[in-house]
């Protein structure tokens, strides 16, 4: 078990190097000002902080003369090292160029195979069973055929009928029900070339625009905190003549998760130390963090593995019966070591490394704010900087890092917001229904 000096360490020289490759929104930290003196602010740590400015954590200890860099505070000045000259980002050849499609796409539906009972096509899709019968009017769940279609209840975009505010004409959420901890795509239509910007949750939307300026979309994740009820969407809307900003409540519906107890050997209590949690932690958030205009996802994502779900997005977590105090954010997929571990989409690798959590790890951008994890592995077969088409062998299943078995632990953000991996199996976030009926 390596020490958590030596993990931020090696977050450190990840993060160094990753800045070329992966553009990072600078939203923990302001701006350095003329005098290149920075002040702390509430939630900053040393690390977050040397980040954002393309420095170390070294660095800043030493031209601070700080003796603990753990120790600082809110209002603190501190001297923003001398950065060395920009690292030319490694261009992308003209195959990968990230690509925006607006097609209108099909509808959301599955199409029976053989040996599939409609039970486990609800589990797969997190669904109720009844909702299913009930929204596909089946008379017999136990009865049926290949090929039949099977419609999901739910996951169709809705547009929003209100009085907008020029330039906007329309307002589309989809899926139509949003839920704690899932992903959801907006789509706003103007009548007039437009830029836009927003806030839900806390989090900055970032839209994307069609050629004609009068098509936009944005992702976005509701985080698993999210009190269920009505929470706030604000736009900002500027078509060059004016700026327009409106607010619009969505309704966020409370997930159903589980619980499940883990005993870890004595070994691999080191890992639950906060300090070995909160470095690793921080280094993925910067990760995920960054945002590529351009998307290589396109259609449904694949599974990672042909491994069975053992453990499920957002289950509450007790380890070595302790309190259920920690939050699954992934999918566990449990096959022998070795099982092939595949790309679930086209992506750029930004990480591949071994942590201490989370072992060999390997996490690849999608682009539009989208990543992917994959953790646990027994071999890495690509490095930093590498490209990946979905289906691609990247690595193998294992049992590396904070885990009782061979398995994957597969994670997918949304603009920075874990989200569960599975709705991305059945829901089309690039066409979901871009044209109002």
């Amino acid at each position: 078990m390596k020490s958590p000096a030596l993990i931020r360490i090696l977050c450190v020289f990840l993060i160094t190097g990753l800045l070329a490759l992966l553009p990072f929104q600078a939203g923990v930290a302001q701006e350095a000002a003329e005098d290149s003196l920075y002040i702390v602010q509430r939630g900053d740590t040393l690390f977050k902080i040397a980040a954002t400015f393309g420095s170390s954590v070294e660095a800043f200890t030493e031209v601070n003369n700080l003796s603990n860099p753990s120790l600082i505070f809110v209002g603190q000045q501190l001297q923003v090292p001398l950065a060395p000259a920009p690292a030319v980002p490694t261009p992308l050849p003209s195959f990968i160029e990230p690509v925006l499609n607006l097609a209108r796409g099909s509808v959301l539906a599955h199409r029976v195979s053989r040996g599939e009972s409609l039970s486990q096509i609800a589990a797969e899709l997190e669904l109720a069973l009844d909702d299913l019968v009930d929204h596909n009017e089946i008379e017999n769940a136990s009865l049926l055929h290949v090929g039949q279609v099977i419609e999901f209840p739910g996951l169709e975009p809705t547009y929003i009928n209100a009085p907008w505010p020029e330039p906007v004409t329309a307002l589309q959420t989809g899926p139509a029900v949003l839920q704690e901890g899932q992903s959801a795509r907006l789509l706003l239509q103007t009548s007039r070339p437009s830029l836009l910007q927003g806030s839900f949750l806390g989090n900055q939307l970032i839209f994307i625009s069609d050629e004609s300026g009068l098509t936009h979309w944005a992702l976005l994740g509701v985080p698993l905190d999210t009190e269920a009820g009505y929470q706030t969407l604000a736009i900002d809307v500027d078509d060059g003549e004016r700026l327009v900003g409106f607010q619009w409540p969505l309704e966020i519906h409370e997930g159903t998760f589980g619980r499940e107890a883990i005993i870890l050997p004595q070994d691999d209590l080191d890992s639950l130390e906060p300090e070995t949690e909160r470095v690793e932690q921080e280094l993925l958030q910067h990760l995920v963090s960054g945002f590529r205009p351009g998307r290589w996802f396109d259609g449904l994502m694949l599974r990672p593995s042909a491994g069975r779900i053992v453990s499920r997005f957002g289950t509450l977590r007790s380890y070595n019966r302790g309190p259920y105090d920690r939050i699954h954010r992934g999918v566990d997929y449990a096959a022998p070591t070795g099982t092939e571990i595949r790309a679930v989409a086209d992506g750029l690798v930004v990480l591949a490394a071994d942590l201490n959590v989370r072992g060999l790890s390997i996490m690849v951008d999608h682009g539009l704010g989208v990543f992917s994890g994959y953790w646990h592995l027994s071999e890495m077969d690509v490095i930093t900087g590498d490209f990946v088409r979905a289906g691609d062998s990247i690595g193998k299943m294992g049992n590396t890092g904070r885990s009782t078995g061979s398995h994957l632990h597969w994670q997918l953000w949304v603009n920075g917001v874990a989200v569960n991996p599975l709705q991305w199996l059945h829901t089309d976030f690039t066409s979901l229904g871009n044209t109002q009926e």
